[in-house]
């Protein structure tokens, strides 16, 4: 089973890696964001102000270099490949296989992070070392970080998969992936930290599981706090296994519908 798992996850990074353009351009895309952000908040705090949601600029920029680095551990396309197998009609054939469809995807979506998240590391740690010297989480934290990471590729991978058997019923998704795109985004903390939000936002927030793809993974990195990095990894272990038995019933109704139309 194993070896099975490693072969898909070879299969699809020969795959991302004969993509070139795209994978050379991705390496641009968040050291640009950060230099964005880098010269907003300088902006904000030459004002004289000393915080802003209880942040000062080095914990602004901090948690902003956590907040990417997770983005770019955590990425996965299972929606858009799962929308493509109903579209073709692909999914007839992995229901033949003796490998569940999620393992595959989920081999697909380990393997495109590789090496991506290596390469695209290595400029993003350049550039933020270089213009502030960001602080980094210390002790135990460190291993609490690192757990709560992978909690988070866990759980947006499994709303990944949610989003795309949707597909099965709208056939053509892209609209409700922009949207979901952008609510994920936001609501996870992505471009900012969710305590500059109004207060009836910030509760809305703690009562989706957003939060614990980037904002409470950055924060364990940010005010090395261990009750933090235990409620967030706790909050992280509920959402996996309330949305697995969730994507997992929503499999089933999408087997049974596309076995009675013949597919």
């Amino acid at each position: 089973m194993i070896s099975k798992f490693v072969n898909l996850g070879l299969t699809q990074l020969r795959r991302d890696l004969a993509y070139r353009a795209d994978f050379l351009m991705s390496l641009f895309v968040t050291p640009t964001i950060l230099i964005v952000n880098y010269f907003i908040w300088t902006s904000v705090f030459s004002t004289g102000t000393g915080t802003v949601a209880g942040m000062s600029f080095i914990d602004m920029m901090t948690y902003i270099v956590f907040a990417q680095l997770i983005s770019i551990f955590i990425f996965n396309s299972a929606s858009i490949q799962l929308q493509q197998k109903v579209q073709s009609g692909e999914l007839g054939q992995d229901l033949l296989k003796p490998i569940h469809p999620f393992t595959t995807l989920f081999a697909s979506a380990v393997s495109s992070r590789t090496v991506a998240f290596l390469l695209e590391l290595i400029p993003l740690g350049a550039i933020s070392w270089f213009l502030f010297r960001p602080a980094l989480p210390v002790n135990a934290t460190t291993i609490f970080f690192i757990v709560s990471l992978i909690l988070a590729f866990m759980l947006n991978f499994i709303m990944s998969l949610i989003v795309g058997l949707i597909a099965f019923w709208t056939i053509r998704i892209e609209a409700f992936q922009w949207l979901t795109w952008i609510v994920l985004r936001v609501f996870s903390g992505e471009f900012f930290p969710l305590s500059l939000f109004p207060q009836k936002l910030q509760l809305i927030s703690h009562f989706l599981p957003f939060e614990y793809l980037r904002y409470r993974v950055a924060l364990i990195a940010l005010d090395n706090s261990m009750e933090n990095a235990l409620a967030a990894i706790a909050g992280q272990l509920f959402w996996i296994v309330a949305l697995g038995f969730f994507s997992l019933w929503l499999w089933d109704l999408v087997v049974r519908r596309f076995t009675i139309a013949g597919g």
